[in-house]
């Protein structure tokens, strides 16, 4: 005897097949949306690691020269009208 999700179909084909092959599909496409969020937290993680190298930089270079940036600074605010 037939369960309900094996009833024939006049193309021969069971309803379980069916339900199988969606669930096939669904259970790849969560593999690959899986996939595609590593991917995307590991290029979070570079980003942030290069935006902190960055703002190290940029802050040694600003404390280097400081008093030449202070005297420039100073030049142009001073000729402006």
């Amino acid at each position: 005897m037939q369960t309900p999700l094996e009833t024939r179909h006049s193309n021969s084909s069971t309803v379980s097949d069916g339900f199988l092959a969606v669930a096939a599909t669904i259970h790849v496409w969560l593999q690959v949306s899986v996939a595609d969020r590593r991917e995307r937290g590991a290029t979070a993680v570079e980003y942030a690691l290069l935006l902190g190298v960055l703002t190290i930089a940029i802050i040694g270079g600003v404390s280097v020269f400081r008093t030449k940036l202070s005297t420039s600074f100073n030049i142009y605010s001073n000729t402006l009208p």
